[in-house]
């Protein structure tokens, strides 16, 4: 407690409700400290790499049940065969990578399928960073931020990629 604080209380000795502030103040103060305590230990704990992974794993399956466009592409695997599937990915360069850069959310690894029209298998996944899966999501935007394209063709392209539906869109038919 600081010096000002001190004072301020033995100011107010005479009143009992100064007293039980005080008393809840400390409490106050012991409840925070713990409660960051605790933060910091689930913070390391899913920065872990087992954290990752079911992180991951969890991150599949909450998807396919809250998403209605996903509704249908639950992982038709268990949470131990996609621990196996781990060990044979490029997970371990990836999670490197993440602890170097200090836990960088854009170097964070992710759950990417090859095909968006099926649904989450061993076959159709793959891990790469947060930002490579981003980027492969939105194609025409990256597409559009191409410095040899002129202003004319980049209205063109997000005009034709706002309008196609999303299955259709290919880049190799707007970009010609």
């Amino acid at each position: 407690m600081s010096k000002q604080m001190e004072r301020y209380y033995k100011r107010k000795e005479r009143n009992p409700a100064a007293v039980k502030n005080k008393q809840s103040l400390a409490n106050r103060k012991q409840y925070l400290k713990i409660g960051q305590q605790i933060n910091a230990e689930r913070k390391e704990k899913r920065r872990s790499r087992d954290g990752l992974e079911k992180r991951l794993y969890l991150q599949m399956v909450r998807r396919c049940r809250a998403v209605k466009r996903y509704h249908g592409c639950a992982p038709d695997f268990t949470y131990e065969q996609f621990l196996e599937f781990c060990k044979g990915c490029n997970l371990d360069a990836l999670y490197a990578d993440w602890k170097q850069s200090g836990f960088n959310r854009r170097y964070s690894p992710s759950v990417d399928r090859i095909d968006n029209n099926l649904g989450y298998s061993l076959k159709n996944i793959e891990i790469v960073t947060s930002s490579e899966n981003s980027r492969r999501a939105h194609p025409y935007a990256n597409a559009a931020r191409n410095a040899s394209l002129t202003p004319k063709k980049r209205r063109e392209i997000a005009k034709m990629a706002a309008s196609a539906p999303r299955p259709a869109r290919r880049l190799e038919n707007l970009i010609k």
